[in-house]
């Protein structure tokens, strides 16, 4: 969950998630939404590097299922009926120069 976080609550990095553990309300916050203590980020750093991959895949899986199972997405349905969608496909593709004159792009 601690990795799931850093990600959705855009943290930057594993160093800034273990300045803002530091903070009691930070750690307060991640207890009441996750029902979990903050654990140490290079703690979650190595677990992860140790996962196999198709464990992590099955884990999306799961959570999947456990969202429609406990309906949490049904008051979010288009016409209330489809279930939307959202795909990030950022970083799928890089180009040396933008491919076509309106294309959206990003540097870093």
């Amino acid at each position: 969950m601690a990795a799931i976080f850093m990600f959705l609550f855009k943290q930057g990095s594993r160093n800034q998630t273990n300045e803002d553990r530091e903070e009691a309300q930070f750690r307060s916050n991640y207890k009441f939404i996750f029902g979990l203590k903050l654990p140490h980020l290079d703690t979650v750093n190595d677990v992860m590097k140790k996962l196999d991959p198709e464990i992590l895949e099955s884990c999306r899986g799961h959570i999947i299922k456990y969202l429609l199972n406990k309906r949490t997405l049904h008051k979010f349905r288009l016409l209330g009926k489809y279930f939307n969608i959202a795909i990030d496909g950022s970083g799928v593709y890089a180009f040396d120069k933008k491919p076509y004159e309106h294309c959206s792009s990003k540097t870093s």
